[in-house]
């Protein structure tokens, strides 16, 4: 009789370790079989989208009756290369679930392959931030392009970073790209170019002379701001509010008043009758 024992200690130890990392690590882990059921998934996947275990990938992942159109793991199956891509599916709590997934093959049979380890990190957060802060944008992107003043601002290089229609349109700017610095220095007044390097952060310039387009000179009240961050300069801006309408309105104001006073001293006035 020959007896022949294999020390399993290291083995069992390895195998508790590689157990212990798959249940722990901190995204989404799920082995699938090629008619796309789960085999085996870890806790952090069970506690987003509950027991899933024999279920297929995309029933448990976005609550489809049908494979995803698009799917990593499938394509992993087909041609047994890596594939990573964004995907948008339910919690078990109903809410949206944002995950980047990776899958890679895991075993191969004796043709193809026969498992698929997929693995997805959750953005649902990052997403939700992504939103809010487009929301954001699109909200002051809205509130320049419809302000009634001229809005224009420039970076550290006098390049234009905003121009919104109103400023176009006092400067009769047409052309779809800003002016170059170049330009601009002909088309604003130096106290925009002269601002804040006495350390002011804000001029105001009660009137001040714009050269548009055209050779036309456009009264304009100027209000000219250094942008700053955190104690670092990013550039100038200038508020551009149209005069031409307020002073013709006051011409007209007072050629209306020089009018009656002219009137006035014109009717003769009427004689005193004496007593007898």
């Amino acid at each position: 009789v020959i007896q022949m024992t294999t020390d399993l200690t290291e083995t069992r130890r390895w195998q508790r370790e590689y157990n212990l990392f798959f249940e722990r690590v901190p995204c989404y882990v799920s082995v699938i079989d090629r008619n796309l059921r789960i085999v085996r998934a870890n806790e952090k996947f069970r506690e987003g989208f509950g027991e899933a275990e024999g279920r297929y990938c995309y029933e448990v992942y976005k609550r489809r009756k049908q494979p995803c159109p698009h799917c990593p793991a499938a394509l992993t199956f087909k041609d047994g290369a890596d594939h990573v891509s964004e995907q948008v599916g339910i919690h078990q709590d109903g809410t949206p679930a944002y995950y980047v997934v990776t899958t890679s093959a895991l075993s191969r049979g004796r043709h193809d392959v026969a498992h698929v380890i997929e693995m997805a990190s959750d953005i649902t957060q990052v997403h939700e931030l992504e939103t809010e802060l487009k929301k954001a944008h699109y909200f002051y992107e809205s509130l320049v392009r419809n302000a009634a003043s001229g809005i224009l601002a420039v970076d550290l290089g006098g390049e234009i970073r905003i121009m919104n229609p109103a400023a176009r349109a006092l400067l009769n700017w047409q052309s779809r790209r800003p002016p170059t610095p170049e330009q601009l220095l002909t088309m604003l007044p130096e106290e925009f170019f002269a601002a804040g390097q006495g350390g002011e952060t804000l001029v105001n310039i009660p009137e001040a002379s714009l050269h548009a387009v055209g050779g036309e000179e456009v009264p304009a009240r100027l209000s000219v701001v250094d942008l700053r961050s955190r104690g670092s300069s990013l550039g100038r801006a200038a508020l551009m509010q149209d005069l031409r309408e307020v002073k013709r309105l006051a011409q007209a104001r007072l050629g209306t008043e020089r009018l009656g006073a002219r009137h006035v001293s014109q009717t003769p006035r009427p004689r005193e009758s004496g007593g007898a």
